[in-house]
């Protein structure tokens, strides 16, 4: 896919360079052909083409953890721990283990996807304008319709004490998402994360 994507764009240098620079002599029509291509057609191929590659490559871990910002997260994942939702999640294989970050951080709704994507061009944003923070935190609370999604039918959840508590009024609580499943004293830790290793 690579080579694909640097062949589009190499043929699309040469075009534009040959139409602007006037290095292949042509009429005005071969020209305005030539411009076309080079300005609307290649573009949108090899644009196409790298969108469609890095759609793909961004739902990996791999890839989470080339930012040095996130390489503890992608750490806590591997840690030897049973608390962390991260760490449970990942190493007893409830979540696909080469995307696990996308699995959990892109929401199950139609335009979840997408939204992903948006919340990425703002972690660039925020990383290079303004600094990454100390602690990194999610934009919004994590919706317990992703942790029900799996959840929410499962034996093992329904049938735990402590999520009937009060005559079945958590088990609402959790559906509605008026109390969240990241509650203090519940899973009030999605990773732990390096510095905080002991």
């Amino acid at each position: 896919m690579d080579l694909a994507i640097a062949i589009a764009a190499g043929v699309n240098i040469i075009l534009l360079t040959g139409a602007l620079f006037r290095l292949v002599p042509m009429g005005s029509g071969a020209r305005k052909l030539v411009l076309f291509g080079a300005l609307g057609m290649f573009p949108v191929l090899w644009g196409t083409l790298a969108f469609g590659y890095n759609f793909n490559r961004i739902k990996h871990v791999e890839f989470c953890g080339t930012c040095h910002a996130m390489d503890g997260h992608v750490r806590s994942l591997g840690v030897d721990d049973t608390e962390p939702l991260s760490a449970v999640h990942y190493q007893n294989n409830y979540v696909p283990q080469e995307t696990a970050c996308y699995f959990c951080h892109t929401g199950y709704t139609w335009f979840g996807p997408v939204m992903g994507k948006v919340n990425g061009i703002r972690h660039i944003y925020v990383n290079y304008f303004k600094g990454v923070p100390e602690r990194i935190h999610i934009y919004t609370p994590y919706p317990n319709r992703d942790c029900l999604r799996c959840h929410g039918k499962a034996r093992r959840f329904l049938e735990k004490p402590v999520h009937n508590r009060q005559d079945g009024q958590m088990m609402r609580h959790l559906q509605d998402g008026t109390m969240s499943c990241l509650t203090d004293g519940c899973h009030d830790l999605a990773h732990l994360l390096p510095e905080d290793w002991s």
